[in-house]
């Protein structure tokens, strides 16, 4: 088992992706941390965290999922917009691996068009709400949404973040 972790270049949630490192280390997962930089990335509460890979060199076969990091970069990057991220997401999709997104990251996945008719996780940012209707995906209230191989998971609380890191794990088929 092996995902990969998309951080944008600085501003990213450090709870989320500590979290899943923590989730992704205790159930024996290996990942790769990626983003569209070499250098450093800083999050939004000052952790820093080197890219293993440039997003550009990402082999999709070589995963089984992508986990995405929200966060202030994703709409500082605009990563919702850049087509070669988008293009990742889709590749990710039309060989239905597992994609997640937490947060705002649900931007991105709205974007790439895969989110018809699925059911998307409750968000506070209002951005993101009117782009997963825009693109006629289901908005919830539930803390983390599961819809084909699509997980969005709410940032709103901890514990949201905690659960849909579960659920995760329960979709990779470990729990």
């Amino acid at each position: 088992m092996k995902m990969l972790i998309f951080i944008p270049p600085s501003h990213f949630k450090d709870d989320s992706l500590n979290m899943a490192k923590l989730f992704f280390d205790k159930w024996g997962i290996d990942y790769v941390i990626s983003s569209y930089t070499s250098h450093e990335c800083i999050g939004s509460q000052g952790s820093v965290q080197k890219p293993d890979i440039n997003t550009n060199n990402v082999i999709v076969s070589n995963y089984d999922g992508i986990l995405i990091i929200g966060g202030e970069g994703i709409e500082k990057y605009k990563l919702n917009d850049f087509r070669p991220f988008l293009d990742t997401l889709l590749r990710f999709n039309n060989e239905k691996k597992k994609i997640c997104a937490i947060g705002n990251s649900v931007k991105t996945i709205a974007k790439s068009n895969i989110i018809k008719n699925k059911r998307i996780a409750g968000t506070t940012d209002k951005a993101s709400k009117d782009l997963v209707l825009l693109f006629r995906g289901i908005l919830s209230d539930e803390p983390f949404e599961i819809s084909d191989n699509i997980l969005t998971i709410s940032d709103r609380e901890y514990s949201d973040l905690e659960d849909g890191m579960m659920e995760l794990i329960s979709q990779l088929g470990l729990k």
